[in-house]
């Protein structure tokens, strides 16, 4: 597991070991690939109906989203508390706490370091309620989790012990 730099000191991002690029840099990249987003919703037609897009309509409207998802955390960079909610209600404010960042189906997961600090650990297009309901988001949350015991073993409590792990 390595950790890159995509807006510091505010914004992170894991790149596991098996990926070329860190998450947030695959997720757009996917994310605005018309033969990903093609394959993704003919496997996933679910999302059409409840949507009530056709396939072209989908994919035209997530890569859309995405490109202007970028800019978002570009110019809101140092405002990233905004961007972010808790994942789960019942979860309260503190550090390494797991976040998410909505933009229509699309979803980013990462762990909060400290206020306005945040490392991103993968995200998904949003197919159920719970991230339990659907197995792409279920590896999402487990993912979430390997981050967070990751950042705790190496003794992250703030953004500051998190610049010290010198990546």
């Amino acid at each position: 597991m390595k950790i890159v730099p995509i807006f510091a000191p505010y914004l992170y991002a894991f790149q596991y070991e098996d990926e070329e690029m860190n998450e947030f840099d695959r997720l757009i990249d996917n994310w605005t690939n018309i033969l990903f987003l093609e394959e993704f919703f003919v496997n996933n037609p679910n999302l059409l109906v409840h949507n009530k897009l056709t396939l072209d309509d989908a994919v035209a409207k997530t890569t859309q989203i995405a490109d202007k998802l970028y800019k978002i955390f570009e110019v809101h960079q140092k405002k990233l508390n905004e961007l972010f909610e808790n994942l789960t209600p019942a979860t309260t404010f503190k550090n390494l706490d797991e976040q998410k960042y909505k933009k229509k189906w699309l979803r980013l997961y990462a762990i909060m370091l400290e206020s306005g600090h945040y490392v991103i650990t993968g995200g998904a297009i949003k197919q159920s309620q719970t991230m339990e309901d659907n197995a792409l988001t279920a590896q999402e949350l487990s993912k979430l989790e390997k981050c967070q015991r990751y950042l705790k073993s190496q003794g992250v409590a703030d953004i500051e012990t998190f610049l010290e792990l010198n990546f």
